[in-house]
């Protein structure tokens, strides 16, 4: 596509039964940094109809933060939003670590709904490689964990969570739980995963060990529930 190269970690959800929503980092034409692109794809019988594809500004129509990446997503049919959480780099806390935002994002115009960017991470839970991954519950709160991790082999890091509450009917989101440690000890916890049960309060955060000295080898598996 002539907006973009280099497109990477694509992330899809269904919009309705013909609509489908995909968001992915990728370099903008001209552009040497990660962005976030939008893409709204039409399909009918196994074939593509439409499709429309657009950089993610901001409320103003501008580019926003640093280097985008890592985008995870979940669709609000309802108010034809993405709640997106994603990483920024370099960190505004400790760079040359990234950040973990949180934000709400229109389907149709591409752009973060005024005043709904909200920073997850403090200075000591920022990660070279957040891969913060987001999920939704009934009430379309937004569940958020990422990895708080560093270059350094050997080096322990803990898996964060944060809880974006969305108050209606206004669209207002507020940062209700703010950064938490959920999985620790002395391991290098990264790649996180979050799943939720709608049915109660229970969420588990799941995560894979980098063993010492075996940087990008998942090892032991470690879980964490929260109530």
């Amino acid at each position: 596509d002539s907006l973009y190269t280099n497109a990477r970690h694509p992330q899809i959800a269904l919009r309705s039964a013909n609509e489908l929503a995909i968001l992915f980092q990728a370099i903008p034409a001209g552009g040497s940094s990660y962005k976030l692109f939008r893409a709204m794809v039409t399909i009918d019988n196994n074939a593509v109809t439409s499709r429309r594809i657009d950089k993610i500004l901001d409320a103003s129509g501008n580019d926003f933060l640093g280097e985008l990446t890592d985008p995870s997503f979940a669709l609000v049919t309802a108010d034809s939003t993405m709640r997106v959480a994603f990483s920024s780099s370099p960190s505004m806390l400790a760079p040359p670590s990234s950040d973990v935002y949180y934000a709400r994002v229109g389907l149709d115009n591409a752009r973060v709904v005024d005043n709904t960017l909200i920073p997850l991470t403090t200075a000591s839970s920022t990660g070279r490689l957040p891969l913060p991954r987001l999920r939704l519950d009934g009430n379309n709160n937004s569940h958020v964990v990422w990895s708080a991790n560093d270059n350094t082999t050997g080096t322990p890091s803990g898996i964060y969570y944060a809880m974006v509450k969305a108050v209606p009917p206004a669209v207002v989101d507020n940062l209700a739980i703010g950064a938490t440690q959920v999985l620790s000890g002395g391991y290098r916890w990264g790649f996180p995963n979050v799943l939720l049960a709608n049915s109660s309060n229970f969420i588990w955060v799941l995560a894979a060990d980098e063993p010492f000295g075996s940087t990008g080898l998942a090892g032991s598996l470690g879980i964490a529930e929260i109530n």
